[in-house]
């Protein structure tokens, strides 16, 4: 049994237990923040100290007719460009309606100028309109030379624009030509953003920070990621984010929410030099200020606040990326693209923080669950990686332990008004499997598997023969070195068998054998530890026996809870007899061997004077039946002594001598 699955979120602390006599140690950690950041908030906050409190709850305000791009508040209203349709949208209450359908497809900045109107930036091509909300005209400012737009700014008099395919950062005018302020070795120019006095610039391709204005534009900090995404000046830090994307391109849903990367996010304050705070899980398309620092939206559709101390989990839109945060009161409105729409935050009383479905790898049973400080914890399981209407119902804490055993787990955190919680702890322990006895063997009489000559017992290596010959061969022992090798003993048997243990504990084999049909039950060995037992049957009557070959991991279970798998294996016989062999003379210079056994005969053969063996022919009967005869022609000459075999297929060998006198 593998060490019980912990799940801790209970800040500061670390506990320990042992769960059994023969058990390993159960252990409790703490989570990491990347587990709860895979998590579902819905109206509380997971913070990454591992500690909760109220958080926001989301809905959808108002439906959008295609996918948003850039947002701008104005006291006409929330603004918002679209793409791939080139539609400006104006939100009113409850309603989106489309006030100017541009040539471009996509509208990708938007920024208010001081008389009241609208700035709008479109990409592919890049141009720059402005437009007057009050009677919806629309006027051209500026073509550019690259494909995109990315932000718009009025900074005193000019206004500048931020420019991708190829990177830049253009004043530009209806009355002149586009004036470059910035043109980096970059593709992209993805952001700016006005603090601390000086405006800042962030590119992509590659990712750098730059100082814009004065005499001349600074590259502050360059940085290992992709690029720079966004830029949310605070109080009293600028806050980045910066993108890496996959090397390769996500399919499925992940393509859907957005594709696959990671984005870390820095914070520079009056230092002037960037650091990063936390790295999350997916890429970022949106950054807005926040009281403690900065909001941040993913394209998986998570929305977290960032600050000095760490970070906090506040939402999730499944699988909808975050295209655009707008600051409002406490929380961030926000535009998602799947569907499009816009999401506002509410009040609600209390919340429910839902952890990500936990994969324990084999069934497991919770056996504690429990909170620190506020809330209430429950917990459900099931066998599906999705929870469905096969998975368990939810049990609160202590019922939590009648949880049915399953493979996933799944956890929540119920939060009243105002309450706050220092962490849930969650303890599963895997239900022990039983070993897997895959197969097993028994071999044919005397083939034994021998690697040490003391695994000979009471068998001399002198008795260790070639396992292939029908008369036994004497060969050399092999070195302790040596791999396992199968040899011949006469009269050993051996076991082997295939066995699996799905959690990877200790397994070892108890052996029993009884007479067939349906003799007692006697054990052979215990702890076994090997996948093979030779043991000696000399001693035991010819017949039909059967084995029993079982299994057990109790070396790592508590004994209550071990599994075993066993098989009985096909009967095979004992035959300890060697044949019936008798010599009689056939006539001059001739002896006739006549022989018989139950079993059957497998090979004759004879020496004369000690020369070397001779198999002989059979004369009578056929080779392997169950007697026969053979004739052995003695040389002429002088007197001779022959010795004449005769082997079974237990290799049982039968030897039988003659005196050849000549006449005299």
């Amino acid at each position: 049994m593998r060490v019980t699955r912990a799940v801790e979120v209970l800040a500061g602390a670390v506990l320990a237990a042992a769960v059994g006599a023969h058990a390993v140690q159960t252990r409790t950690v703490l989570s990491a923040a990347a587990d709860l950041r895979e998590g579902y908030p819905q109206g509380v906050a997971a913070h990454s100290d591992g500690t909760f409190s109220a958080g926001p709850s989301y809905r959808a305000l108002v439906q959008i007719p295609s996918l948003p791009l850039s947002a701008l508040r104005t006291a006409e209203g929330l603004f918002v460009g679209t793409g791939p349709t080139g539609d400006l949208l104006r939100i009113q209450e409850d309603r989106a309606e489309a006030v100017h359908r541009f040539s471009e497809p996509l509208v990708t900045a938007l920024a208010q100028s001081s008389d009241g109107s609208l700035l709008v930036g479109t990409s592919s091509p890049a141009r720059v309109y402005r437009f007057r909300p009050g009677t919806g005209e629309v006027s051209r400012i500026a073509s550019l030379p690259a494909d995109y737009v990315w932000v718009l700014l009025e900074e005193g008099s000019k206004v500048l624009a931020a420019t991708g395919l190829p990177g830049g950062i253009y004043e530009v005018s209806s009355a002149a030509e586009p004036t470059p302020v910035l043109v980096p070795p970059a593709k992209h120019v993805r952001c700016l953003a006005g603090w601390n006095g000086r405006l800042w610039a962030g590119t992509s391709g590659p990712a750098a920070l730059y100082e814009v204005g004065g005499a001349s534009p600074y590259c502050l900090q360059s940085f290992p990621q992709e690029e720079v995404a966004a830029l949310a000046p605070s109080r009293d830090a600028l806050f980045l984010v910066l993108n890496t994307k996959a090397a390769a391109a996500p399919e499925g849903d992940a393509a859907k929410a957005g594709g696959g990367g990671t984005s870390v996010v820095y914070r520079m304050a009056m230092s002037r030099v960037a650091e990063p705070v936390c790295s999350l899980g997916a890429l970022s398309l949106s950054l807005c200020p926040s009281e403690r620092g900065a909001f941040v939206g993913l394209v998986d559709g998570r929305l977290f606040e960032v600050g000095p101390q760490g970070d906090s989990y506040l939402w999730r839109w499944e699988d909808s990326p975050v295209t655009a945060l707008l600051p409002s009161g406490p929380w961030p409105q926000a535009l998602t693209a799947f569907p499009p729409a816009l999401n506002v935050a509410e009040k609600k009383a209390g919340g429910v923080y839902l952890s990500p479905v936990l994969d324990l790898a084999a069934p497991a049973r919770p056996v504690r669950l429990e909170t620190s400080g506020g809330g209430t914890a429950a917990i459900r399981a099931g066998n599906t990686p999705k929870p469905d209407a096969f998975w368990s119902g939810w049990k609160e804490a202590p019922q939590a332990t009648q949880t049915p055993p399953g493979r996933f787990v799944q956890w929540r955190l119920a939060l009243a008004p105002g309450a706050e919680s220092r962490g849930v702890s969650l303890s599963c322990r895997p239900i022990n499997r039983p070993p897997l006895l895959q197969s097993a063997l028994v071999h044919p009489p005397g083939q034994v598997s021998i690697q040490m000559p003391s695994q000979l017992g009471d068998r001399l290596a002198r008795e260790v023969h070639q396992a292939d010959a029908p008369f036994p061969s004497l060969v050399q022992a092999p070195a302790q070195d040596m791999p396992a090798q199968i040899y011949y003993i006469q009269g050993f048997r051996m076991i082997s068998w295939k066995s699996e243990d799905p959690d990877g504990d200790k397994v070892r084999a108890t052996l029993f054998l009884r007479p067939a049909p349906s003799g007692s039950w006697i054990r052979l060995a215990k702890d076994v530890a090997d996948s093979f037992f030779a043991f000696d049957t000399r001693g035991l009557p010819d017949g039909a026996y059967s084995v029993r070959v079982r299994l057990d991991d109790a070396a790592s279970n508590p004994e209550e809870e071990s599994g075993t798998a066993e098989r009985e294996l096909p009967e095979f016989s004992v035959d300890n007899t060697p044949p019936d062999l008798r010599l009689s003379s056939a006539g001059p210079r001739r002896i006739r061997a006549t022989f018989s056994d139950a079993g059957g005969v497998t090979a004759v053969r004879a020496s004369v004077d000690g020369g070397p063996w001779q198999v002989l022919p059979w004369t009578e009967g056929v080779e392997g039946s169950a007697s026969g005869a053979c004739e052995v022609e003695v040389p002429s000459g002088e007197a001779h002594w022959v010795a004449v075999q005769a082997a079974d297929p237990d290799r049982n060998v039968a030897t039988s001598g003659w005196w050849f006198q000549p006449p005299r």
